[in-house]
């Protein structure tokens, strides 16, 4: 009776765990973003939901995910976007237990639909991006990651400046 009473164990353990290493993953992300005098945007915070996939082989991880949610300025009450952010890179896993510390490059696009009055910067930016995060896995299908990293926005017929961002998630894997 015992020897069907751990093989019950292990095989429902093993079940739920794997659901820690399932490919898709959705949840809530607050971020924010430095500000830039070039973009003429200030700093912002932001709440969002992101969606991502990831395929790959051991550590190694190609990735795309997409962030829809609303940004408020830090100094202007009254100045929000509605911004869609688009990424799609590799992520490499530096450890693949509970505990995942990463680092990730990617190629974002940004897209501002509903930019401020006056705003003369372009509304669809593209920016090869580098990240680095950790993520935290609580429950076998709930994780929480913090994560910083810069984006290297390509403006035509101007200046390509730098944004740095960073951000808190959390996520359920399925």
């Amino acid at each position: 009776m015992r020897f069907f009473v751990s093989i019950v164990i292990v095989m429902g353990g093993a079940s739920v765990a794997e659901a820690q290493y399932a490919g898709s993953t959705i949840g809530l992300v607050a971020t924010g973003t430095s500000a830039n005098d070039e973009l003429t945007l200030g700093g912002q915070y932001s709440l969002g939901i992101e969606g991502e996939h990831r395929m790959g082989v051991g550590n190694w991880k190609g990735t795309y995910r997409a962030t829809v949610g609303y940004a408020q300025s830090f100094r202007t009450t009254g100045r929000s976007l509605f911004p869609a952010r688009v990424d799609a890179g590799i992520r490499y896993d530096l450890l693949e237990d509970r505990r995942r510390p990463y680092f990730a490059a990617a190629f974002s696009y940004w897209q501002l639909t509903n930019p401020p009055s006056g705003y003369v910067d372009p509304t669809r930016l593209v920016a090869p991006a580098l990240r680095i995060g950790y993520e935290h896995y609580f429950a076998t299908e709930i994780s929480l990651s913090l994560e910083v990293g810069g984006a290297w926005f390509l403006v035509v017929d101007g200046p390509d400046p730098i944004l740095l961002d960073y951000g808190i998630g959390l996520r359920t894997h399925y």
